[in-house]
Formats: C-alpha cells, structure tokens, sequence
C-alpha cells in the first residue's frame, strides 16, 4: 500500500504540523511520524510508540519506529482506539528518521516479494498483558514487525482486537505469546463488522491458549482471510479447541494460502479438538452465531492449500465441527475445495470430526456438515464465490484433494479404532473429487446416519486406496433416524488391508452406483438396513455374493494402469469400461464422465464406472500417474 512513499517520505517528514494543527486541520493525505532517538535523529518526532499513536490524530497516519531507542521496545503493551488507517511499520537496523520505509504490499510481501523478508522490529510485551489492544472503529496495519512476549490476560495474548474496522498484517511475526483465548491473536467483531486480513510473509508461531485459539480465536460479526503467499500458521498450542485457529460463529474464515515454501498454511499445531482448525457454532462465555464457516481452497493452482501435521490429543486432528443448540440452532459448515488434509493425528477423526449436538426442540441431535468439493444448497458460495477471492483450480501434476496419512492413535501414540473422516449422528457429508491413501485408523470414513434435511450423505467420484485399516473401509451406522440414506457413486476401493471386516457396513439406506470393489478375500457389504433400502447397479466387485442379484453387477477385477505403483486408472480393454449408462458429471481428475471409447467391442454404453473416466485409448499411460489430468471446481 505504500509503494509511492519511498521517494516523498523524507520531504514529508520536513513538514510535519504540530499535533494541534493537525487535528484542526486534517486534510485527506498521509502524515507520518517516527519514533527515534531526537538526540541523534533530528527526524524524529516521538520518543516512544504509545507518544506517537497518541499524536496520530489524524487518519491515514504512518509510524514509521527505528531502532535507535531499544528500551521503547521493550515492556510494551500498546493500545489503539478508533484510529482510521493507522500503519506502523518497523525500519531496518541503521535506518533513521529520514530513511524510507519498505514498500510493503499485501499480495506480494515488502520489497517486492520473493518471499518474507526478516521482521524488522521486535515488540517485546509484558507478559501480563497483550502486545497490542486495539479496540473502537480502528483500521490498522502492521508491517514489517515481531510481537512478543505478551501474556497472562484473557484476549489475545499477542493482539487484542474488539470493535470494528480492520486489522491487515504485512510480513509481520506474532509468536511466543499466550492468553485463555487467542495466544496470539483475539480478533472480535464487536458492535459491527471487522476483518482480519494475513498479507503475505504473515508467521503466527509458538503461541498458546489455555483455552481456545493457540494461533489465532476469532468471534463475533468477523471475517478472517488468509490467501497470501509466505503465510505460515504453525507450532501452537491450544488446551481446548483449535489448536492452529479457532473460528466461533457467526465469525467466518477464509483459507486459502499456499503457505511458506511448500510448507503447509495451516501446520504443526495442537489442541484436544481440532489440532489445525476448529469450527464452533458456539462457545461458554462467548456470543455465538446462527453459523461458523471455513472455507478452504486454494489461489495457487501449483501449490494447493494444505491443513496438515496438526494433532489433536481427543477429536480433529486436521479439522473440529461442533454445532450447537440454544435458543436458535446453530450450525458449523466447513467447505473444502483443491484442498489437501494430510499426516494429521487424533484418536478419532484424524482428518476430519463433525461433532453432534442435541436439538432440544426437534428431539434429536443435529450434527456438522462437511463438505468437499460438494455443495448441494449452496452454502460453501456465500458470500460471494471462492472464486471472487483468486481461487482457481488445481493444475495437472500437483497433488490435490487429497485425505491421506492421517493416523489414528492416542497421545502415547498407540492405534486407536478411530477413522479419518468421523460424522457424527445427523452430521451433513458431501464429499466428492477426494482421494484417501496411507490412512491408518479402524475406517476410512464412518457416519452415524444422514443429515434429515439433506436427505442423503454423498460419497462420489472417490478412489480410497493404499489405506492400512482394521474395519470396514466405509461405515454407515444407526443414529436411530429413519430418514435419508447414503449415495456412494463412481468410487474405487482397493488395496485396503483390514482384518477381514466387509468392505462397507451400512445400517441405512444404501444406495451403491457405478463403483469398482476390489479387496480379494473379504465381502464386499453388510447391510443390516431397513428392507427395501438397499440399491446396488453398475458395480464390478470381487465378492458379489453380499450384493443383490442384479444386471449390471459383475464378479472381477479390472486392469489398471500400474497398480504396483498406485495407479488405478482403468486399461482401455479392462472390465468397467463403458460398463454403464450416461449420466453427465465429472471424474476424480476433473474431466467429463460418459466418454464412449472407441473400438471397445460389446460394450455399448459410455460410462466408465469407478473414479475415472477413461478419456481416449492412450490417456495416463505412466506410472503413477493419478494426478495426470488436474481438478476442476464443483462449486
């Protein structure tokens, strides 16, 4: 935002006005005052921060803060009220008064990006209070600054922020602070709308919560964004709920980050629920929302977003939902689109957790919705679509949508009988375009009955390989709802090792579509669901003695591209292809189904059944080759 004042920055200077003078006379341009050493730097204006943002009384001021007066730094505990587009920023070492400031921008960083530059001020706190208080109608921005040391306070440990306005870092590092909520940043909408924005080169690192949000709690009317480059979100810690980042509704986030150097955005944090990120539609002491959102995608189309290497001591070690019923329903919704959620750990849930709540009113539970490249009523589009905030698709070759070495085990890291993908009674579960590989748990996913109000749990286009697992790959239990089923469609299963259990359980409704089962020696289903539940077409299986007899249901296996380096691509003359009627859509890779192959003798409808759709005869001949043709948006 400030690449035009490097080179009108020291006249600036010359003519500051008196404090008085500007406030009587503000005028719609930038002032700028600097905090040094007037006994060295006849530049300065202040001799310490809190003298500058109090003399900052016209908007559009900038703070520019040298390292000429160390001990101003130290044993800092600032507070902002009602500023309007106040920046601080820090200067390098040697830089006075007279020196211009980085040119820092959001999208790319300081000095024209390349990825962060080392911060250049260091704000050490107090450790008995946050760093930063920043409360009223405040816009504000950091740049180019470490804040330290705060803590032992309630809020925000780090920064505080209850009002409304904004809050933009820029290459700024938030790390080693602590608090009950936010150790390193408390972020509330409070009487209005604020947003939270991570420009890029943003580290929040090494904070705690003693309750919730190690990185970063936010709540109330607010909205956090975090889609820059060079943003890394890692090694907090959180007793309670998110470990990485805690979103209390109807606060709303949006993740989107490639984060720093191959390094996943959201990584290496820990809490009991929800090691990366948690979603609570409410919290004790805190204002809930009608709904808490996170939405995931990705901006770089070579580099997908990615929650991943977070652990959760209980439930969720990637991500935690939790609704909630109080005077009115409340709802958690996380939408993941060309997204990756991997290595994460809990003794349930391992990816993923939709937590239930019970609905006093209707007298049964409501659970979380989860939804993965899915979105039936359009939930995951508002307020505006992902792609009104830069995001794109995954390009071919890069590895996305994926759900894959996520292990489930206690914290004296002993297996558990936990899944990657737990829903809980009623919980919502989209989930389409995903791949689940190197899983270690009792199941791969396992639901406790459909959400009623959308009628039926989607599981399509789908390959769940490679996993090492002790139960049924798929779990469909009883949650005492009579309504709605499970649609498992255009899915492979292969190369799962388990301990003999069938490959999919279902107590409900089952509808099962265009599928390929490939696990020798083991059954393919029991369903012990209500009678006439059960809907089986189009399906090639190595046990269909569990299935019902039907056309279009056939006992084998299909050839694959190279299975002994996990490419399960269907060979132009295998089983499977064109085994089935049209019925549009698209593939695991993006592409569209109902391809008719030529020169296929005796199989006259165009469908391939299984995740992929065999474009022509001579399509992802490599091994290895899963991620060949890419992913397109479905939402």
């Amino acid at each position: 935002m400030l690449k035009y004042l490097r080179t009108t920055f020291s006249a600036a200077v010359l003519l500051l006005w008196t404090v008085d003078a500007m406030a009587a006379f503000c005028l719609p341009k930038y002032y700028y005052r600097c905090v040094g050493d007037h006994a060295t730097d006849i530049y300065a204006t202040d001799p310490d921060i809190p003298t500058a943002i109090t003399n900052a009384v016209c908007p559009n001021t900038v703070i520019t803060i040298t390292h000429e007066k160390p001990n101003v730094l130290t044993g800092v505990a600032l507070e902002i009220n009602g500023k309007s587009n106040l920046t601080l920023i820090g200067l390098p070492p040697g830089a006075n008064c007279n020196s211009a400031p980085p040119t820092c921008d959001p999208d790319v960083g300081c000095n024209g990006g390349g990825g962060p530059l080392p911060p250049q001020v260091a704000l050490y706190g107090t450790n008995a209070a946050s760093v930063l208080y920043i409360h009223g109608n405040s816009s504000v921005t950091l740049e180019s600054l470490q804040l330290y040391g705060g803590g032992n306070t309630t809020y925000g440990g780090g920064i505080h922020f209850t009002g409304t306005g904004s809050l933009t870092l820029i290459e700024t590092t938030i790390y080693d602070n602590n608090a009950t909520y936010g150790g390193g940043i408390q972020f509330n909408g409070s009487g209005g709308f604020a947003t939270l924005t991570l420009g890029a080169g943003t580290l929040i690192n090494s904070n705690g919560a003693t309750s919730d949000g190690g990185g970063i709690h936010i709540n109330g009317t607010s909205r956090l964004f975090v889609l820059k480059p060079y943003t890394y979100i890692f090694n907090n810690t959180a007793v309670g709920h998110g470990g990485g980042i805690e979103v209390v509704g109807p606060a709303r986030a949006d993740i989107a980050s490639p984060g720093l150097n191959g390094a996943p955005v959201v990584d290496f944090n820990k809490a009991a629920y929800g090691g990366g990120i948690s979603i609570d539609a409410d919290q004790a002491g805190l204002q809930g929302g009608d709904i808490a959102k996170v939405r995931v995608f990705s901006v770089d189309s070579n580099n997908p977003v990615q929650i991943s290497n977070n652990t959760a001591s209980h439930t969720g070690g990637g991500i935690y939902l939790k609704p909630y019923d109080g005077s009115t329903i409340r709802f958690a919704l996380f939408c993941a689109s060309d997204f990756r959620i991997d290595h994460n750990i809990a003794q349930e849930g391992s990816a993923i957790y939709a937590d239930e709540d019970y609905d006093s009113i209707a007298g049964d539970f409501i659970g979380g919705s989860v939804r993965l490249n899915a979105d039936l009523d359009n939930e995951c589009s508002t307020p505006e679509p992902i792609q009104d905030l830069g995001g794109v698709a995954c390009a071919a070759g890069a590895t996305c949508n994926t759900i894959s070495g996520n292990v489930a085990e206690d914290s004296s890291n002993q297996p558990t009988a936990g899944s990657a993908i737990l829903a809980q009674t009623n919980a919502d579960l989209q989930a389409n375009r995903f791949v689940m590989r190197d899983n270690h748990g009792a199941h791969a996913i396992r639901s406790f009955g459909p959400d009623p109000n959308t009628g039926l749990a989607r599981i399509s286009n789908c390959l769940i390989a490679d996993n090492t697992l002790t139960a049924e790959m798929i779990r469909i239990e009883d949650d005492g709802n009579g309504e709605g089923g499970t649609t498992i469609d255009g899915c492979t299963i292969v190369n799962n090792g388990n301990q003999g259990a069938p490959v999919i359980y279902s107590a409900h409704a089952l509808t099962l579509t265009r599928s390929i089962i490939d696990e020798l020696s083991i059954n393919t289903l029991n369903y012990v669901g209500p009678g006439g539940g059960l809907n089986v077409s189009n399906v090639l299986a190595t046990d269909i003695s569990t299935l019902p007899s039907a056309a279009g249901i056939d006992q084998g296996q299909p050839l694959y591209v190279d299975a002994a380096h996990f490419d399960y691509h269907l060979q132009p003359t295998s089983t499977g292809i064109d085994f089935a009627p049209a019925n549009g859509g698209q593939d695991l890779d993006g592409n569209p189904r109902d391809v008719n192959l030529s020169g296929v003798p005796g199989n006259p409808t165009p469908r391939d059944i299984g995740a992929y759709e065999r474009q022509n005869r001579f399509q992802c001949g490599t091994s290895d080759s899963i991620f060949c043709n890419g992913y397109e948006y479905s939402w």
